[in-house]
């Protein structure tokens, strides 16, 4: 083993020695519940620290140490470059089982729901503790762990990017690995004709420049793929449930079923009617954006949530992980239908002819594609909740 082996085996052992401190709080490796029927939280934990924690960190080592195989420096060859070198190809990539767990990390973070219970009452009665106890428990949860998503993306990035670190390993030292033949040491360092003294320091600043591009390119497309697969995540989990009228109003409710909360949720309306049978507000009803004089369709146009603060009508509200969001598309009134606005119910988008319509209604947000629910206007049927299908 030459000095550059030694080094990084002495630096690799070291950070895995730390990360194997840090995670029994998280009991990655909990074999009592592996394969525990019903409970999988701790199987899909187990079978990723592995991959994540064992496996990826073990392959490293055997690949850098193996490339970093050759004769030992001698002594007129230890230099202030060589030293240079020890550093970028030894203990550099001694850092990677730091990558290993943050990447673990982030994806816990990422995704806590699939590899922890909620809570204490969701764990199996033989590991479960009481709430109210401070004692560790046995299976650890969501709550008691505290964990949030926030920065989960930039400990991906930077596990990546420490994991990226044993291409370090790649570059140039003064002797030989894989790509050149084992040499003794020779003070001018000509090897094939080639003079290293001359052009290592530009081969070795290139394979830096490439390790760094490429640890980018890595990040990168691991957010990226992160990304859309968390958009697609809380797209199929956005649903929308009708529910009884509230006096002459329609209801229904927007459902977050996903892990992850909605930002800047909007909901959007569509009726297909024709420009006859928009009508003037009836007596004691405030004027709509939409005119018997100024007839348009009803395309697309905004509602307003059901809430009452912090202003009395909003078209925009996050929806949190779990959460219901009430909605009422349309209200009947004695001598019409009555569609709201992004105003409110005080300034509507219009009032239509008593009859049957065909409707959609629409929800876009930062964290979703947009999501499209057929449902029927019918002024004669007031009594059962609101039928949205998806389109």
């Amino acid at each position: 083993m030459n000095e550059t082996q030694a080094i990084f085996t002495l630096f690799f052992a070291i950070s895995w020695g730390v990360v194997s401190n840090v995670l029994p709080r998280w009991k990655p490796f909990h074999y009592a519940l592996f394969f525990y029927p019903g409970f999988w939280q701790p199987t899909r934990r187990l079978l990723v620290a592995c991959t994540l924690l064992n496996v990826t960190p073990w392959l490293i080592f055997i690949f850098v140490i193996v490339w970093l195989r050759g004769d030992p420096l001698q002594p007129n060859e230890w230099t202030f470059l060589a030293g240079l070198l020890l550093i970028v190809r030894a203990i550099l990539p001694g850092l990677v089982p730091f990558g290993c767990y943050r990447v673990w990390l982030a994806l816990i973070r990422l995704f806590p729901t699939q590899f922890y219970a909620e809570n204490q009452d969701a764990v199996p009665r033989e590991f479960r503790v009481e709430q109210q106890t401070t004692s560790p428990p046995m299976e650890p949860d969501i709550g008691r762990l505290d964990i949030r998503q926030a920065g989960a993306l930039k400990d991906l990035g930077f596990g990546v990017f420490y994991i990226g670190f044993f291409l370090l390993a790649l570059v140039p030292g003064y002797k030989a690995n894989i790509t050149r033949p084992p040499v003794r040491a020779h003070p001018a360092l000509i090897v094939d004709g080639v003079d290293w003294n001359k052009w290592g320091a530009i081969s070795q600043m290139a394979g830096a420049g490439a390790t760094f591009i490429a640890v980018l390119i890595m990040y990168k497309t691991m957010r990226d793929v992160i990304t859309v697969n968390r958009r697609k995540h809380v797209t199929k989990r956005l649903t929308v449930n009708g529910h009884s009228p509230h006096g002459h109003r329609a209801r229904c409710r927007v459902i977050n079923g996903g892990d992850y909360t909605i930002e800047s949720a909007i909901p959007y309306i569509t009726v297909v009617h024709e420009e006859g049978d928009i009508v003037d507000p009836p007596e004691g009803q405030s004027e709509a954006f939409i005119k018997p004089s100024e007839p348009i369709r009803i395309s697309e146009d905004r509602l307003c949530w059901s809430l009452s603060g912090p202003e009395p009508y909003t078209h925009q509200v996050d929806i949190y992980a779990k959460e219901e969001q009430a909605l009422s598309p349309f209200e009947v009134l004695s001598s019409c239908v009555k569609i709201p606005s992004e105003k409110g119910w005080d300034k509507p988008r219009a009032y239509l002819r008593r009859k049957i319509y065909s409707a959609t209604l629409k929800i876009v947000s930062k964290d979703t594609d947009a999501r499209l629910f057929a449902f029927q206007i019918d002024p004669s049927d007031m009594v059962s909740p609101l039928k949205l299908t998806p389109i």
